[in-house]
């Protein structure tokens, strides 16, 4: 009885532990605190979410216009709107990992919460191996559905600066369209 318990639980610690150390023997130098290694040259999109610096001031929002001259940055009760010439530096947030990937990445960790919660109830209900069996089994269940859910919540994003001189040119803007009905004199 205890052995299936301990057989159980083994198993679980060996599956969510195996990916983890994978991805530690890969790079085990990289730290998500450095700053990225090189500039990005992809162009402004409105929707970028983005960290300006000019004037020796820090900016953080949502891109919601580019204007040939101005930046206008949205933030939490907050509207910036921004001079191009004057921005010295800027990063983007990017996404580190797929949605899929942090689905997966909180099912392991919501099934090892389940295992230990479904072992733990198991001997606080039923004294059968085949009881806890099962009621283990349901806490690994509902800990994976749980965990993929808030590790869909939580995904993993880092800053990547981008190029200032994006940030000082000005975008082609097309030609203004004629008033609907022509001109009238």
């Amino acid at each position: 009885m205890k052995s299936t318990t301990l057989r159980i639980a083994a198993a679980l610690a060996v599956i969510a532990a195996a990916p983890a150390a994978a991805r530690a023997q890969t790079d085990p130098t990289a730290n998500p605190a450095d700053p990225p290694a090189a500039t990005s040259t992809r162009p402004l999109a409105v929707g970028d979410e983005l960290r300006l610096t000019g004037a020796d001031q820090q900016f953080t929002g949502t891109l919601k216009r580019i204007t040939a001259d101005s930046l206008v940055l949205v933030a939490p009760y907050r509207i910036y709107r921004l001079p191009r010439a004057g921005m010295t530096a800027g990063e983007r947030a990017v996404f580190a990992e797929s949605r899929g990937h942090a689905i997966f990445r909180g099912a392991r960790v919501g099934i090892l919460g389940g295992a230990a919660l479904g072992l733990l109830g198991s001997a606080l209900v039923t004294k059968a191996a085949e009881g806890r069996a099962f009621i283990t089994a349901d806490g690994v269940a509902l800990g994976a559905l749980l965990g993929g859910a808030l590790g869909a919540r939580s995904r993993r994003s880092h800053w990547e600066r981008v190029d200032p001189s994006l940030l000082a040119q000005s975008p082609e803007l097309p030609a203004p369209a004629p008033p609907p009905g022509g001109t009238r004199r």
